[in-house]
Parts: structure tokens; sequence; C-alpha cells
């Protein structure tokens, strides 16, 4: 569960009975990543600013566009709700984006540190993708 109360938004979600927004069932986007909007992040931008320009640098010439919110567990839910497509954090927690992974999962997204391993407690980058872009995504991520 996670609430946004500026937003009014309440995001819940249950292993295998999906994900919702105030009631409302969630679906990933469909899109391609050359249609996508980007969500880049990082909990700390002093420490890892060239890397996350050097990513922002690969994404921006291949995406739609891209944003810095400044705000993880926004971006992951973004990506469950297709205002982005793509959501790509560094240096952030697994609190910043546990709750949130699983909203992307059951609805229909896919989150794995950078390497497309499963997240775990040690894990230092975080990606939401949708199932369309995932391989493009991770050709660029490497």
């Amino acid at each position: 569960m996670i609430y946004f109360p500026v937003l009014n938004q309440l995001f819940t979600a249950q292993k295998g009975k999906g994900s919702f927004v105030n009631g409302k069932k969630l679906e990933v986007s469909n899109r391609k990543l050359n249609e996508s909007m980007i969500s880049l992040s990082s909990g700390d931008l002093k420490k890892v600013t060239e890397q996350l320009l050097g990513l922002a640098d690969k994404f921006i010439k291949k995406a739609f566009g891209a944003r810095m919110t400044g705000c993880a567990a926004y971006n992951i839910t973004s990506v469950a709700t297709k205002r982005f497509d793509v959501m790509l954090s560094v240096t952030a927690k697994i609190w910043d984006v546990a709750a949130g992974a699983i909203i992307v999962q059951e609805a229909g997204g896919i989150v794995t540190d950078f390497e497309g391993k499963p997240i775990t407690l040690d894990s230092k980058s975080f990606l939401a993708t949708n199932r369309v872009n995932r391989e493009e995504v991770m050709e660029l991520l490497k």
C-alpha cells in the first residue's frame, strides 16, 4: 500500500490479486521504448551524478521523453498508472520501492535490478518496465 495524500491516491496490491489506485484496476502500458516516458531518480544525486547523466544520455536519445521527480515511490507507481513506461533508479533504498514493485508487478510489469535480477534488500539499482520495452531497456543498460 502506498498513499500520496496531496494527490489523494491510494495504491494497493496483493500478490496474485492485481493492483489498484483508489479502487480502479491498474495495468502497465504497452508502449515501445521510442513512445515511452522514462523516469530517472536517485537516492543521492550528489554521489551518482555521472551515472545518472550517462543513463539520461542513453535513454533520452531512444525514448519519447524523460522526467526526474525526486520521489522513487511516485516514479515506480507511475509505471503502474501509465504516467511512466520505464523507471530507472540508482542509489534508492529498498524501502523506497518495495511496495511499488508489487504494485507494478501486479499491474503486469517487471521489476528488477539493472542486471535483470530480482530485487533484494541489498539492491542498489531498480528498474520497472512494461513487457513490450523490456528487452530494449535491458540492452541500453549493458
